[in-house]
C-alpha cells in the first residue's frame, strides 16, 4: 500500500498536463527590420501568422528623438491577421517600430525593430541583428500560472472525486479544504491580473472596459475569477452543482491557449479537456491520500488505484494526440526555448525518480520521520515542475525564424548579405553589399537550395545592381525580391559575384528556417 503512494507521487509529476502556447508570429513587415530605404514610407504594415484579438492592438513609430511620427489610429484587416498605421512625412534618419497585439490564444505579443530612411549605416558596417523578442510576459507571469495550475488541479480534482464518492469528501479535514479553496481563489485572481497587465501594456486606462468585456482573454479572466468565487462559496451543497462546476472549469482552461488555435479545433479542445480531467483526478487523489491516508487508506485506495490506472492510460493517449497536433515536426522542438526548458523539466523528473526510489526504500524501515522528510523533497520538486509548466505555457515550441545576416571576407573583398523575412512562403527581400580593394563588382547571382529535399530544384536568382547607391569606392549594392524560401528546412546560399573582366568570387553559407504555425 505504501509503495503505491510513492508511485502516485511519481506518476502525478510525470503526467501533469504540459501545455504549450503558439503565439502570433510576425511573418512579414513593411518596412522590414534593419532595412535602409531611399524614400520614406507612408505607412507601416505588419502581417501575422494567425488571427489577432480585436480592439487591443497598436503600432507606434518613433524617430531618433523619441517623437511619435505615426498616426493615432492603427487599422486591422478584415481577417484579423494584418495591422497597418499611417506615417507623417519622414525625414532622413533612424525610426523605431513598436507593436503590441494579443494572439488568438489570449497571450500578448510585443516587440520593436528599426529601419532607416536615407543615408545611414550600410550593410557592410551593420552589426548582426539581435533576435526578435516576440514574448511579452515575464517570469512572474510564468510563476503565477504554475502556482495556479497546482491549486486548480488539486481543488478541481478533489471536488471531482467528491462527485464520484461523496462520503469521503464529507469526512475530510475541514481546515485543509478551506485553505485549499482559499489558495485556489487567490491564485485565480493573481493569474487573471497578470494576464490583464500583460494584455494592457502600453494601452490607456480607458481601454480596461474594452478588454474585460470585448476580448476573449478579458472575458476568460472574469469567468475564471467568477467560477473561483462560486467554488469557494457554494460548492459541496449539491453533487450536481459540484459536477457542473468541475466541467465548467475544465472547459474554460481547455479553451485557453493552443487548443483554441490549432486545427482541428474540436479535436484539440476535447483532447485537452479529457487530459485535464485525468490530471485533476491524479492530483486531487494524491492530495487526498497525503492528508487522509491514515484514516481513509483502506477504503479509498482500491477505488483510486483503478481510477489512477485509467487516468494513466488517458494521459498517455491524449498526450500523444496533442503532441502530434501541436508539433508534427518533433525535430524542430528542441531548437526553441521551449524545447530547452523541456530538457530542464526532464532533469527535474529524473530527480523525482531518485526521490521516489529513496521514499520506497525508507518506507520499508517504517520510520515516519524519514518518510515525511522525503515527501517534503518530493513536494519541492513538484513545485519546481509546476513553475516549469507555467513557463512552458507561455512559450512556443516553434523556433523563431531570424533574419539571415552573413558577412565574410574573400580575395580582398568584404561581402555582406541579408535576407528578410525568412518565414516559409513569404516574400523575401535580399540585399548584398560588396566592397573590394582593387576592383568593382558589376554582376551578382545567388542560388538557394534546400539541402534535405533532392527533388526540389534550386532557385537561381539574378540580383539587380543598385546603381544609385553603388559608388566609385569599389562598393556595389545588389537587391532582389521574391518568394524563394518556400519550405522549412536547411538551406544553402551560394553567391557568385563578377567584376568587369568576368573574374568572379564564389562564397557560400548555410542556414535553417523553421515551420510557422498556420
Amino acid at each position: 500500500m505504501k509503495k503505491f503512494i510513492a508511485f502516485l507521487i511519481l506518476g502525478v509529476l510525470l503526467f501533469l498536463p504540459q501545455v504549450t502556447e503558439a503565439h502570433a508570429t510576425l511573418i512579414q513587415s513593411t518596412p522590414s527590420p534593419n532595412s535602409q530605404l531611399k524614400e520614406a514610407p507612408n505607412k507601416v504594415v505588419l502581417s501575422f501568422n494567425e488571427r489577432l484579438q480585436r480592439d487591443l492592438y497598436y503600432i507606434k513609430v518613433y524617430d531618433s528623438e523619441g517623437h511619435l511620427v505615426s498616426e493615432s489610429t492603427t487599422k486591422m484587416s478584415p481577417d484579423h491577421t494584418q495591422l497597418s498605421v499611417g506615417l507623417k512625412k519622414l525625414k532622413n534618419g533612424t525610426y523605431t517600430v513598436s507593436y503590441h497585439v494579443i494572439s488568438a490564444d489570449g497571450h500578448p505579443v510585443e516587440s520593436s525593430y528599426l529601419f532607416q530612411v536615407g543615408n545611414g549605416s550600410d550593410l557592410l558596417n551593420r552589426p548582426a541583428p539581435e533576435p526578435a523578442n516576440n514574448g511579452g510576459q515575464s517570469g512572474i507571469a510564468f510563476s503565477f500560472y504554475g502556482i495556479y495550475e497546482l491549486f486548480f488541479l488539486a481543488f478541481a480534482g478533489w471536488i471531482f472525486i467528491g462527485v464520484l464518492r461523496r462520503e469521503w469528501i464529507h469526512q475530510q479535514k475541514a481546515g485543509w479544504y478551506q485553505a485549499l479553496k482559499l489558495f485556489f481563489l487567490i491564485s485565480a485572481v493573481l493569474l487573471s491580473l497578470s494576464d490583464s497587465y500583460g494584455a494592457l501594456s502600453g494601452l490607456s486606462g480607458s481601454q480596461w472596459g474594452t478588454y474585460f468585456f470585448h476580448t476573449e482573454l478579458g472575458l476568460i479572466s472574469l469567468i475564471r475569477v467568477l467560477l473561483a468565487i462560486i467554488g469557494v462559496l457554494i460548492l459541496q451543497w449539491f453533487r450536481w452543482l459540484d459536477g457542473l462546476w468541475v466541467v465548467g472549469m475544465i472547459a474554460l482552461e481547455a479553451a485557453v491557449g493552443h487548443a483554441a488555435v490549432f486545427h482541428p479545433v474540436p479535436l484539440t479542445l476535447v483532447s485537452d479537456a479529457v487530459h485535464l480531467f485525468a490530471a485533476a483526478f491524479w492530483v486531487g487523489g494524491l492530495v487526498f491520500l497525503l492528508f487522509h491516508y491514515k484514516s481513509h487508506l483502506k477504503s479509498f485506495l482500491p477505488f483510486f488505484s483503478n481510477g489512477a490506472f485509467i487516468s494513466l492510460l488517458i494521459l498517455v493517449v491524449t498526450g500523444f494526440v496533442l503532441t502530434l497536433l501541436f508539433s508534427p515536426d518533433i525535430s524542430d522542438v528542441f531548437k526553441s526555448d521551449w524545447g530547452q526548458l523541456l530538457v530542464v523539466k526532464v532533469f527535474v523528473v529524473l530527480l523525482v525518480f531518485l526521490t521516489a526510489a529513496i521514499i520506497r526504500e525508507r518506507l520499508k524501515s517504517r520510520n515516519p520521520h524519514a518518510f515525511k522528510r522525503w515527501i517534503k523533497v518530493d513536494a519541492a520538486l513538484m513545485f519546481i515542475l509546476m513553475i516549469i509548466v507555467g513557463a512552458l505555457t507561455h512559450l512556443t515550441p516553434f523556433p523563431p525564424n531570424e533574419p539571415v545576416y552573413w558577412k565574410t571576407d574573400r580575395e580582398g573583398c568584404t561581402i555582406a548579405t541579408s535576407i528578410y523575412p525568412t518565414n516559409p512562403g513569404t516574400e523575401q527581400t535580399i540585399q548584398l553589399a560588396v566592397q573590394c580593394k582593387d576592383r568593382k563588382m558589376t554582376t551578382a547571382e545567388m542560388t538557394l537550395q534546400e539541402l534535405n529535399k533532392e527533388e526540389l530544384a534550386p532557385f537561381h536568382i539574378s540580383l539587380k545592381r543598385d546603381a544609385a547607391r553603388s559608388d566609385d569606392d569599389h562598393v556595389s549594392y545588389f537587391t532582389a525580391k521574391g518568394s524563394y524560401l518556400t519550405i522549412p528546412g536547411k538551406w544553402q546560399l551560394k553567391l557568385t559575384i563578377y567584376d568587369r573582366q568576368d573574374n568572379y568570387i564564389e562564397v557560400g553559407h548555410s542556414f535553417e528556417i523553421y515551420r510557422v504555425k498556420p
